[in-house]
């Protein structure tokens, strides 16, 4: 009977001892997410990492592509600025020395027959070439049109040819009609001064054109 009881009594302190065990199973799933949560922090902070890594890289990526844009049409644009800088250039040259020819036809220094000559055979071929050089030129058309330079050729053709009227028709003139004609020599003259203002002003609006 003793065996009995002892034997009752370690039933009982068996039993009593089951839910304990059953306690700490539960408590199982709990040690289980503290183990994972420092890995699902470092999970989340390198996917954050790597999410701002990509996103500075785009941007940079878009800054860098913007920055090349902007300086390719920088560079376009000192291009074709330049390009018209040249053929302004090559335009103000053309005319320039085309105006100056009046100074080997009409040598300031040997005012006489010759220069009544180059009046009466040469100037107005010259006039013609000037024309045509600016009616060709484009680069500077606009600034030729403003300052009424083709005008300003058109009335030096019409003046040279009332000039040469006048000085084919005073030798055979009475001294009357020879003094409201003027002679050859002033009427020459006359169409070289007009040509020394025409040089000029081209001369003053190239610089101004060209920032000289």
């Amino acid at each position: 009977m003793a065996l009995d009881v002892a034997s009752m009594a370690l039933l009982v302190s068996s039993v009593a001892q089951a839910p304990a065990v059953v306690q700490c199973a539960q408590s199982t799933p709990e040690s289980w997410l503290k183990g994972l949560l420092p890995t699902i922090v470092q999970t989340v902070v390198s996917l954050a990492s790597i999410t701002a890594g990509l996103l500075i890289a785009v941007w940079s990526f878009r800054k860098n592509r913007q920055t090349e844009n902007e300086q390719w049409i920088r560079n376009q644009k000192a291009a074709h600025d330049q390009w018209v800088r040249d053929q302004k250039v090559v335009e103000w040259k053309d005319l320039i020395e085309l105006a100056g020819e009046y100074e080997r036809l009409m040598p300031a220094g040997k005012p006489g027959s010759s220069t009544v000559n180059a009046v009466r055979n040469d100037i107005l071929p010259l006039c013609d070439r000037i024309a045509h050089s600016s009616a060709r030129a484009l680069a500077i058309s606009p600034v030729l049109s403003i300052n009424g330079i083709r005008s300003m050729i058109f009335q030096i053709v019409q003046e040279a040819d009332n000039a040469i009227g006048r000085i084919d028709a005073f030798s055979q003139s009475t001294i009357g009609e020879q003094n409201r004609l003027g002679t050859p020599l002033d009427n020459a003259m006359a169409i070289r001064t007009r040509f020394e203002e025409l040089h000029s002003k081209l001369i003053s609006l190239a610089r101004q054109d060209l920032n000289l």
